[in-house]
């Protein structure tokens, strides 16, 4: 069995060699990289590592016209992958890591029996010295990975009536992970998968695999990532948040009011409040999620 990820990057040159790392530590025999752009190194990173083996580079241009180009590239992306001849593919930002409970995406069986795989992520919640994981996804460590376990949910709702709190706290949407032989498309963002032909696709949410996210790190990636966004988004910065990255549109407003510093700073737990939330369970670490999920 063979296991593509298709790992989208614009400026993570903080993140992006772990990102490959683990990739590769987890059982993926062909990263597709697709830098955006980037401006802050991390596409010479990954040009260190280019491979016709196992390790693709492209680097592409964003335009304004956001939903055809997505769609066109994702399309694109689905059928490289499959002419590679993987199995199963994933397509991921370089600030999400997949944990599987065995620490190999391969060891699950849910590979054998089904099309897609839905697939929960987690927040992961930052500290006084930084994100609260440790310096090695592997099983072994899951205790020290903490998570977001009980996200609050309709985040854009209860941001709107409580701008005050932070958006880590927040429900994340799932990501999939697919037979690219029965998809053709995704819903932008790779949080469902379309089926390529009339036949229903075979789908569940597996037990032993989950998704951190580290949106937040350092007040330096945090506002270069805020930038970004502004200028992807050019003129359309002032429309309504009426979109699946609602939160972007929420971030630019802040940072325009010179209030961006307040979303990460609230997002910063400190060790009382981190063990209040340990305690209520607001806070888990991955072993915890784990074996909640076997029982």
């Amino acid at each position: 069995m063979k296991i593509g990820a298709n790992l989208s990057v614009l400026d993570e040159v903080e993140l992006i060699e772990q990102a490959i790392h683990h990739l590769r530590a987890i059982g993926v025999d062909l990263i597709i990289a697709c830098d955006l752009g980037s401006s802050d190194g991390t596409y010479e990173i990954m040009e260190r590592y280019r491979s016709d083996d196992d390790f693709w580079l492209f680097r592409l241009t964003l335009t304004e016209e956001d939903d055809q180009y997505d769609a066109d590239w994702i399309r694109a992306n689905i059928a490289l992958a499959k002419s590679a001849g993987m199995d199963w593919v994933l397509f991921l930002d370089a600030d999400e890591f997949w944990i599987p409970q065995e620490g190999s995406l391969k060891a699950s069986p849910l590979l054998k029996e089904f099309d897609v795989l839905s697939v929960d992520r987690f927040n992961v919640p930052l500290g006084v010295n930084g994100p609260m994981m440790p310096s090695r996804l592997v099983p072994e460590r899951y205790e020290e990975l903490l998570v977001i376990a009980k996200p609050v949910e309709d985040p854009q709702a209860h941001l709107t009536r409580n701008p005050g709190d932070a958006w880590i706290r927040m429900w994340q949407d799932p990501k999939v992970m697919f037979r690219p032989e029965r998809i053709i498309s995704l819903e932008v963002g790779a949080h469902d998968a379309f089926a390529g032909d009339p036949r229903p696709l075979r789908r569940t949410r597996p037990s032993d695999l989950v998704i951190i996210h580290l949106p937040f790190t350092t007040q330096m990636r945090f506002a270069r990532k805020v930038d970004n966004i502004r200028r992807a988004l050019g003129d359309n910065a002032d429309d309504d948040y009426d979109s699946p990255a609602w939160h972007w549109w929420r971030w630019v407003a802040m940072a325009q009011q010179g209030r961006i510093n307040e979303e990460f700073e609230a997002s910063r737990f400190s060790e009382s409040v981190t063990a209040d939330c340990r305690a209520e369970g607001t806070i888990r670490s991955v072993a915890e999620l784990f074996r909640e999920r076997s029982a």
